[in-house]
């Protein structure tokens, strides 16, 4: 038998076909099952950092302004009449963005960022773990708040938390390799109290008249 003979009886062999077909399909699905697990999994992944921006946006407007110089800000000291709308252009810089251990151009209140953080990572868990985690809080003055006022802070800035820089783990490296996916969220809300009311030893809240 020549060679060429042999080669064609080699490529005449259906042996093993239905072996070969069957890994070849079983490939195909696995790779649908993974996509379909993934697919729900981002799903869940960007519903949790979605209500974890909610909350924290919604802590921050009822705490403490991360922005110090924002936060002790002096409307009839700066020229405006008391009881008047602060104006825009009031406060500079505008908007202020405040990270984990600074505000930009203005001093940082690292207790009042750590707050927010907290009440996030208690919704988004890998805020604790993940070291690419960035959490930030943006403040911008749009003309809210009364200046001189007795009860609180004069600015009552639009506030924005934000949370970047997670990257998704898919559950297949492959996959993340050729579609990357990272999560993010933004949630804004008006100015409230920006007051933090604290609880003593008695479980009595203190702090502002409001609190």
């Amino acid at each position: 038998m020549t060679t060429m003979d042999r080669t064609l009886k080699f490529l005449r062999n259906r042996r093993g076909a239905a072996g070969a077909e069957f890994a070849i399909i079983s490939f195909i699905f696995a790779g649908v099952l993974l996509g379909i697990i993934d697919f729900n999994r981002l799903l869940w992944e960007y519903n949790r950092i979605e209500k974890a921006c909610q909350i924290g946006v919604r802590f921050a407007v009822m705490n403490d302004i991360v922005s110090t110089d924002m936060a002790t800000w002096d409307g009839t000291a700066n020229g405006c009449s008391s009881g008047n709308i602060v104006p825009e252009t009031a406060f500079a810089p505008n908007p202020v963005m405040c990270g984990d251990s600074s505000c930009t151009g203005t001093a940082h209140n690292p207790d009042a960022y750590q707050n927010i953080f907290d009440e996030m990572s208690s919704i988004y868990g890998r805020l604790l773990t993940d070291p690419n985690a960035v959490v930030e809080i943006t403040y911008e003055n749009i003309g809210m708040g009364i200046c001189g006022n007795p009860n609180g802070v004069d600015i009552w800035p639009l506030t924005t938390v934000e949370i970047s820089g997670i990257p998704f783990d898919f559950s297949t490296p492959l996959l993340g390799a050729i579609a990357p996916v990272d999560l993010d969220c933004r949630a804004t809300l008006t100015g409230e109290d920006f007051n933090t009311c604290e609880i003593d030893l008695n479980g009595n809240v203190t702090g502002a008249p409001w609190c």
